[in-house]
């Protein structure tokens, strides 16, 4: 039997899987860093922040569903549940779902891949997916979540992705590895790695909403309590 917990990262999938089992304060599990170089997490503030604005921009009714893909540790859930009538939580992370289920135990969470979850067609008034594209292995699979999206929103929902990284002088994937970074090490041994993570235009969301005859608007990110040294930007998206 392989043993996961010491076997190389190959993929932020297992990088977040193995961050969830590590730390317990919920902020480090989803890697909500404010200095990456000394591990400090953000603070309390500028996760209820993340998850206002979040609301703000789903604009959901009392009696709407939320999908939320990519829901790490639970956040949305635990401070949005009693606001609409069902939000459900997926994540690729097994470790990360138990973290939610800990932290939300009346809540609805499920592990599944962002691009293949079971739902049937158009089942949600809202669908969200928030600092999940930068940990994406490419382009293609992005494009695949967004077409899942699609399937499962229900006529005139609202579609929401958050937390992307935006190329201002590279394209494609971006170098970024923990194990490279100047300061004393505040991480165990089993979360090294070498990973890049991916940058996307605009550009890819506008020939998306094109191609399918919606409406987007994109917004830059303005959190209170939340500096950001890398320009990202999130797409809200309209369906007819």
């Amino acid at each position: 039997m392989t043993n996961t917990k010491n076997s190389p990262i190959s993929s932020w999938a297992q990088w977040f899987d193995k961050a969830a089992a590590t730390f317990d304060d919920p902020r480090m599990k989803i890697a909500y860093y404010k200095n990456g170089k000394t591990g400090t997490p953000y603070s309390q503030h500028a996760v209820e922040a993340t998850h206002r604005d979040i609301f703000k921009k789903l604009a959901p009714a009392r009696d709407a569903s939320i999908l939320d893909i990519g829901c790490g540790v639970g956040y949305f859930t635990k401070t949005h549940a009693k606001k609409v009538k069902l939000i459900i939580g997926s994540d690729v992370s097994l470790h990360m779902i138990r973290s939610a289920r800990d932290l939300n135990p009346r809540g609805h969470f499920l592990v599944a891949q962002a691009y293949s979850l079971p739902f049937q067609n158009e089942t949600f008034d809202r669908i969200f997916s928030y600092g999940v594209t930068q940990y994406l292995p490419s382009q293609p699979t992005l494009q695949k979540m967004l077409k899942e999206m699609l399937r499962l929103i229900k006529p005139h929902g609202r579609m929401l992705i958050g937390d992307i990284l935006e190329p201002v002088h590279q394209s494609g994937r971006g170098s970024y590895n923990k194990t490279t970074q100047k300061g004393k090490r505040w991480w165990p041994k089993t979360l090294d790695h070498d990973l890049a993570k991916l940058y996307v235009s605009k550009q890819l969301f506008e020939n998306f909403c094109k191609k399918n005859k919606l409406t987007c608007k994109f917004f830059s990110q303005h959190i209170s309590g939340r500096a950001i040294p890398t320009p990202r930007y999130d797409v809200v998206i309209d369906c007819p």
